[in-house]
């Protein structure tokens, strides 16, 4: 069997067949093919994920056209509610990396778990804020909450 398409080891000289056996050696298999079943279940997962970051920015785009309403709300300059929201979107790859490397270890569901408790625990007393003071209380809050 030929190593490349119509050629044989004589016609690719000595160090083009070290370096493509080397290559090939070093390289992945080809992926198999899938069932049409799984090509959907893999575009149905990459539209999910699409949508989710689409509906995500949204929200972050929608507090920043009420920065002002919300500043006056929480007697705040605009400057620490941008601030905030500066902060929040500068800590998602912390985030990230410290949930990416839960998942290489244990696999994604457990990290994915922990992930939507600790959110739910957070976003709940969330509702009840109606001031810079009562931001103070969420700990609080979480404890009693326990």
């Amino acid at each position: 069997m030929p190593l490349l398409p119509g050629a044989n080891e004589i016609q690719l000289g000595k160090q083009a067949r070290g370096w493509y056996k080397r290559r090939a050696m070093t390289t992945a298999a080809a992926p198999e093919i899938t069932s049409r079943q799984e090509r959907a279940n893999q575009r149905n997962a990459v539209l999910a994920g699409f949508l989710g970051w689409t509906l995500d920015a949204f929200d972050f785009f929608i507090l920043v056209f009420v920065l002002v309403p919300v500043a006056h709300e929480f007697h705040r300059p605009v400057k620490d509610i941008a601030l905030a929201l500066t902060a929040s979107l500068g800590l998602r790859p912390v985030g990230a990396l410290i949930f990416g490397l839960m998942a290489a270890r244990w696999g994604r569901r457990p990290p994915l778990v922990l992930c939507s408790l600790f959110s739910a625990v957070i976003e709940e007393p969330n509702g009840a804020i109606t001031s810079v003071k009562n931001l103070s209380r969420v700990p609080e809050a979480i404890k009693t909450a326990k």
